[in-house]
C-alpha cells in the first residue's frame, strides 16, 4: 500500500463526505432553470383565500349582473367523512373542497402515542387542496361558497353550487381502492351568456418547522414538467418569492415530505402552467393553470384532476404512471438503485424481514464483485512480495540521498524499480473494486436512505427502525472494527509509519461519519465488511496453497 493508495482513500473520504452534502452546498439544476414570473401570467391570488372573509380574490361571478360571492360562514360549513382501506378524508362544503387527508397505516413514530400521518389538513393554517376558479377576464370564483353536499354514492361524493345568473358548478370525488382519487370538475352554463375564462387550480402547504429540521431532505413543493422532476427549495423561493415554469408538459405538481408525496396531476389538459410562490414564512402556494375555455348557453365544461396521497413507493407509484415515481430521488445512480430496491423487496417477500433482506443483497453484492477482489487481491499480493525484496535497497537509497538530494533519491528509487522488474504503481489496480463499489455503495444508499419500505422496519432487538440511526450505535462501531480487521488482512506495500497510521486512522473516520446515516445502511457496509474479511481470509489461504505448490520441486519436475 503506498503513497498514492494512500492519497486516493483521503480523496475518496472526502468526496464521499461532500458529495452526503451536495445539497447544502449548491442549488439543483431545476432551481437554476427557475425564472420568475412574468406579466403574462395569470393574476394571482391573494395571499390568504382560506382565510376568514378572504376567497382568492373580490370577484364577481360571472352571469350574475353583479351580484357578489356569498359571504364565508363557518357555521354552515358541512363535513362529509369517507375512508377506504388506505386512508381517510374529510370534505367542505366550503368550497366543496378536502378538508383532510391522513394514512390509515402509516403512523408519525414508534412509540404509544403515534398518530396517523398527516398529508393535509385544513386546520394547520394556510393549508389548502384542490381550490378551483375560472380566471381571466371573465371571473368565476367557486372556492369558498356554500355547495350543496349531494347524496353520497359509494366511493362518489359531490357537491353542487348555483350562481344566481345560472351557472352550476359540480365537483365530484372518486375516491379508489388505491391512495389516489379523481376530482372532476363540471360547470354547467345555464345562462344565456357565454362563460369564458382560465381554469385554474391551488394547493398550499405551510412546512413549518420541517423546513428547518437538520436533515439531508429537505421539504417542499414538486413540479414535474418535460420529464423532469423540479424541486426549487423553500429557501431559493423565499428570495424570489415566485417561480414560473413555461407551458409544456406539466404532468403533475404536488408536496414532498420525504417518504410521503401529496400529488394532483391534471388529466387530459392542454398548456398547463404551474406558478409557485413563496408567501410568506415558510408556506409555499402552487397555482396552475390551463388553456382557456369558453362554456356556451346549454354546454357543460368538465376539468378532470387525479389526486395521489400516499406512501413514495416505488411500485405505487410506477402504477400510476404520469412520472409519479421521479418524486423519489435516487440522484445520478437511478437505475442501480432502481435495481437494489427490487431485489431488496424480492428477498424481503421472502423472509419477511428488511434487515435479513439487506444482508442477502450484501452477499449478492459482494459474491458479484469478487472476481475483481481476486484478481487485485493477487495484484496486490504480489506487489507486497516484491515490495519486501527490495525494501533493504530502498532503505539504503533513501539514506544516502533523501537528505540531500531529493531528485537525485527519486531517481534512484526509480532504478531500484528498474533492476528488479517492480511495477512502482502496480498496487493501484487493487483500487478497482474498491473504485467500483463507490456508485454500488451510492446506488444502495439512495435505495435505502429513501425506501418507505424500511421506514419503521425493525431487524433485531434494539434496531426497530431501519431508516433511523442505530440508537445505541453498536453497528456503526462494529462497522469501523471490522474496516480495521479487513485492512489488517488486506496486502500492504508500505513500511512507512506514518502511511500506516493514515491507514489505521481511516476506520475511525468512516465510523465518526457513518453515526447518523440509516442503521440499514450500515448494516450493509458491515456486512459487506465481515464478507470481505472472508473472502480475504479464503484468498490468502489459496494463494499460500498455490505458492507452496509453485515451490514444490515434484510439480516442477513435471
Amino acid at each position: 500500500m503506498d503513497r498514492n493508495f494512500v492519497i486516493g482513500m483521503i480523496l475518496m473520504t472526502v468526496l464521499f463526505y461532500l458529495w452526503i452534502q451536495w445539497g447544502n452546498f449548491f442549488p439543483s439544476e431545476a432551481q437554476k432553470r427557475a425564472v420568475p414570473q412574468s406579466s403574462s401570467t395569470p393574476s394571482p391570488p391573494p395571499a390568504s383565500p382560506q382565510g376568514e372573509g378572504e376567497g382568492l380574490g373580490q370577484p364577481t361571478p360571472l352571469g350574475t349582473s353583479g351580484e357578489a360571492v356569498p359571504k364565508i360562514d363557518r357555521a354552515t360549513e358541512e363535513i362529509v367523512p369517507y375512508e377506504n382501506e388506505h386512508y381517510l378524508v374529510e370534505l367542505s362544503s366550503l368550497g366543496g373542497s378536502l378538508k383532510a387527508w391522513r394514512l390509515k397505516h402509516y403512523y408519525d413514530s414508534l412509540g404509544k402515542d403515534r398518530k396517523r400521518v398527516v398529508l393535509f389538513d385544513e386546520k394547520e393554517p394556510g393549508n389548502y387542496l384542490g381550490q378551483f376558479r375560472l380566471g381571466g377576464s371573465g371571473f368565476l370564483e367557486t372556492s369558498l361558497v356554500p355547495y350543496e353536499p349531494l347524496p353520497i354514492q359509494g366511493e362518489k361524493i359531490a357537491f353542487r353550487w348555483k350562481t344566481p345568473g345560472g351557472v352550476q358548478v359540480t365537483k365530484t370525488y372518486t375516491f379508489n381502492e388505491d391512495y389516489s382519487a379523481t376530482l372532476a370538475i363540471s360547470i354547467e352554463n345555464r345562462s344565456e351568456e357565454a362563460v369564458s375564462g382560465i381554469p385554474e387550480i391551488f394547493l398550499s402547504r405551510d412546512f413549518g418547522t420541517e423546513a428547518h429540521q437538520r436533515s439531508r431532505f429537505i421539504p417542499g413543493p414538486l413540479v414535474f414538467a418535460e420529464k423532469k422532476l423540479h424541486k426549487p427549495r423553500l429557501k431559493e423561493l423565499r428570495k424570489e418569492p415566485v417561480t414560473f415554469f413555461p407551458a409544456s408538459h406539466v404532468q403533475w405538481f404536488g408536496f414532498d415530505k420525504k417518504y410521503f408525496l401529496t400529488a394532483v396531476v391534471p388529466l387530459e389538459q392542454e398548456n398547463v402552467t404551474t406558478t409557485l410562490r413563496n408567501l410568506y414564512g415558510d408556506r409555499v402556494q402552487i397555482q396552475t393553470t390551463s388553456a382557456a375555455r369558453t362554456v356556451a348557453p346549454g354546454e357543460t365544461l368538465t376539468l378532470s384532476y387525479m389526486i395521489y396521497g400516499g406512501p413514495k413507493k416505488l411500485d405505487l407509484l410506477e402504477q400510476k404512471d404520469f412520472g409519479l415515481s421521479h418524486a423519489i430521488s435516487f440522484g445520478w445512480v437511478e437505475g442501480i438503485s432502481i435495481f437494489f430496491l427490487k431485489i431488496l423487496n424480492f428477498f424481503y417477500r421472502i423472509f419477511g424481514n428488511y434487515g435479513v433482506a439487506i444482508i442477502l443483497l450484501t452477499i449478492l453484492v459482494r459474491m458479484a464483485l469478487y472476481p475483481l477482489a481476486a484478481k487485485s487481491f493477487r495484484s496486490m499480493k504480489k506487489m507486497s512480495e516484491d515490495m519486501k525484496k527490495i525494501q533493504p535497497q530502498l532503505e539504503r537509497v533513501k539514506e544516502k540521498y533523501y537528505e540531500t538530494d531529493r531528485q537525485r533519491y527519486q531517481r534512484e528509487v526509480m532504478e531500484v524499480y528498474k533492476r528488479n522488474n517492480v511495477n512502482p504503481v502496480g498496487c493501484i489496480g487493487s483500487l478497482a473494486p474498491t473504485l467500483l463499489q463507490i456508485p454500488v455503495f451510492i446506488g444502495l444508499y439512495y435505495a435505502l436512505y429513501n425506501a418507505i419500505e424500511l421506514r419503521h422496519a425493525p431487524f433485531v432487538l434494539w434496531i426497530q427502525d431501519l431508516s433511523a440511526k442505530d440508537p445505541l450505535l453498536i453497528t456503526p462501531i462494529l462497522m469501523g472494527i471490522s474496516m480495521y480487521l479487513s485492512q489488517k488482512l488486506t496486502p500492504t506495500t508500505t513500511t512507512d509509519p506514518m502511511q500506516k497510521k493514515m491507514m489505521t486512522i481511516m476506520p475511525i473516520i468512516f465510523t465518526f461519519m457513518f453515526l447518523g446515516l440509516p442503521s440499514g445502511l450500515i448494516l450493509y457496509w458491515l456486512v459487506s465488511n465481515i464478507v470481505s474479511i472472508a473472502q480475504t481470509y479464503w484468498m490468502n489461504k489459496q494463494y499460500a496453497r498455490e505458492e507452496a505448490m509453485a515451490a514444490s520441486p515434484g510439480k516442477h519436475g513435471r
